[in-house]
């Protein structure tokens, strides 16, 4: 699963966000929760773990499509067999690109983005 902290507490309708991450781990084997600038929750039968966000190349200026671009890099690195802690780097990475410039699409290619994580 990925999700926003906010849709994690209401997914289980938990009032605490480490509570929501705690009952996630019961339901599904992995997943990521995503805390906006802070970065993203990983979590598997191992445990929870905060990955930092990336800090962005240039100034924020739209957020729009941040969850898209962070489930992309997440799930590119997954499917590639990264740690989970690798791939939510990338999806890190991919967000923090996105919120560069206005609208949801990239403006580049996000293959060199592979070498920094």
């Amino acid at each position: 699963i990925t999700c926003s902290s906010d849709e994690a507490i209401l997914l289980t309708k938990k009032a605490a966000l480490d509570e929501a991450i705690e009952a996630l781990r019961k339901q599904v084997s992995f997943g990521a929760v995503t805390v906006g600038d802070k970065g993203v929750y990983v979590f598997d039968q191992k445990g929870i773990k905060l990955v930092p966000a990336a800090t962005p190349p240039a100034p924020v200026v739209d957020t729009n499509g941040a969850g898209d671009a962070f489930a992309g890099g997440f799930l590119y690195g997954l499917a590639r067999d990264f740690p989970i802690e690798r791939a939510a780097a990338l999806g890190n990475c991919c967000a923090s690109r996105i919120i560069t410039h206005y609208g949801a699409r990239p403006r580049q290619s996000y293959k060199p983005l592979l070498e920094q994580v």
